[in-house]
């Protein structure tokens, strides 16, 4: 689990940018 959350902040990040 700790390694998938860098990953999961990552595509939070892109998805914010995509959204905003």
């Amino acid at each position: 689990m700790r390694e998938l959350w860098p990953n999961v902040l990552t595509q939070f990040k892109q998805y914010l940018i995509l959204t905003w």
